[in-house]
């Protein structure tokens, strides 16, 4: 008896495959179940319900394997509490600010006017022009036409004396001038989101696919190994 895939599994292989640079030439069993899983949402998307198994007289189908697997509601709690790792969502902070650029290699001149300009800003500022109006008009960064949104963020996306002074603020607080390798700062803090670790509830959802998908991934390997030790294999795949 010789089995093979149905061509909507041989496509999502090939697809899966071209994803991550694998060479056709390095086609074994160890590489699709690695491609399988590489690109999971894709199988999970194309991968047929079921494996054609041909004979030298008819053909018949293997019960899709989808069908066997479980996650129950004590699985996704275990999931949960094992990973709770996962589910911390950092601080984040929205800020808005303006930019006046200094290149690296500015002169003394050009540093002090680019100084006295950040300063006659951040005066303005202080008085109560609105920032957002500020940074559209002046700032010379990407966001200037956002009036200056870089929207939530948390740690670790900005320069480090930017991300000081940003985390450091108060809502509606206004920072001192900030100096960076991109220019002169002035930075006013919109709404800060505490750091918390993510419900059980909220996150149930993804834990169970999670959990299906691996279970499924794993249980078409095992079909797949089972019916390759039982069966003579004809591989079929073109590229």
């Amino acid at each position: 008896m010789a089995w093979r895939f149905t061509p909507r599994f041989e496509s999502t292989v090939r697809t899966a495959m071209r994803m991550i640079t694998i060479p056709a030439t390095s086609l074994t069993w160890r590489v699709i179940r690695v491609t399988v899983r590489r690109s999971i949402s894709l199988v999970m998307r194309e991968t047929p319900t079921k494996i054609a198994v041909s004979t030298p007289k008819n053909a018949m189908a293997v019960s899709p394997v989808s069908t066997t697997i479980r996650v129950s509601e004590p699985d996704i709690h275990e999931y949960y509490a094992a990973n709770q790792v996962r589910f911390v969502r950092p601080e984040e902070i929205n800020v808005r600010h303006v930019l006046i650029k200094v290149p690296p290699d500015a002169d003394e001149a050009t540093t002090s006017a680019a100084r006295e300009t950040i300063d006659k800003i951040l005066a303005q500022a202080r008085a109560g022009s609105d920032f957002s109006d500020l940074a559209k008009k002046y700032s010379e960064g990407p966001s200037a036409s956002g009036g200056g949104d870089l929207g939530f963020t948390s740690r670790g996306a900005f320069v480090q004396p930017f991300e000081d002074a940003a985390f450091a603020l108060e809502i509606g607080q206004i920072s001192g001038v900030i100096r960076t390798g991109y220019g002169f700062h002035i930075i006013k803090l919109i709404d800060r989101r505490e750091g918390h670790t993510l419900p059980e509830s909220e996150v149930a959802p993804a834990i169970r696919r999670y959990l299906f998908e691996d279970r499924l991934l794993a249980a078409m390997a095992e079909k797949v190994e089972d019916l390759r030790e039982k069966a003579s294999v004809e591989i079929l795949i073109r590229f």
